[in-house]
């Protein structure tokens, strides 16, 4: 006679715990969306029906922080250091300490027609002014006349960026 066997069959193997995404999402302080992208980069388990792996994405998870979460706080820093930037840029605009680039080019167009003037009209009187003179003298009529245009244009350029 043969015996019988007595062992008692295995029960089947549990399976898997899952958590929803949007559980997940909430305990990983991420979005739904950003939860899926990691699964895309593979760097957590796919999800199943809106359901993620629970032990296998939480170790995932972890692996990710601690191998990425220095490179994410220099992009956070960085982009923050951008929108800090940014903000300063337009107070400073708004406090009239800078300008834009179209005031900007029209100040400096409105100063070189006042310099291409004062010299169109400086070769038209200067010659006759200048004839029969000495070397000596043209020297010290051009001098005081270049410095005549200096302190002209100073007083105008800073009036212009005012």
């Amino acid at each position: 006679m043969r015996k019988k066997n007595t062992t008692t069959p295995r029960p089947p193997a549990p399976a898997a715990a899952m958590i929803d995404a949007e559980k997940l999402a909430e305990l990983a302080n991420l979005t739904k969306r950003r939860l899926y992208q990691l699964a895309e980069e593979g760097k957590i388990p796919p999800a199943t029906n809106g359901q993620f792996p629970l032990l296998a994405t939480l170790k995932a998870l972890f692996s990710f922080y601690q191998r990425d979460g220095e490179e994410i706080q220099k992009e956070k820093l960085k982009k923050l250091t951008a929108e800090r930037q940014r903000l300063e840029l337009k107070l400073s605009k708004e406090q009239g300490k800078l300008m834009g680039t179209a005031e900007g080019c029209r100040q400096v167009s409105e100063a070189m027609a006042l310099i291409f003037s004062d010299m169109a009209r400086d070769a038209a009187e200067l010659p006759p002014n200048l004839a029969g003179r000495t070397a000596v003298d043209i020297g010290i009529i051009l001098s005081a006349r270049i410095e005549k245009h200096r302190k002209e244009w100073a007083d105008k350029f800073d009036a212009i960026g005012q």
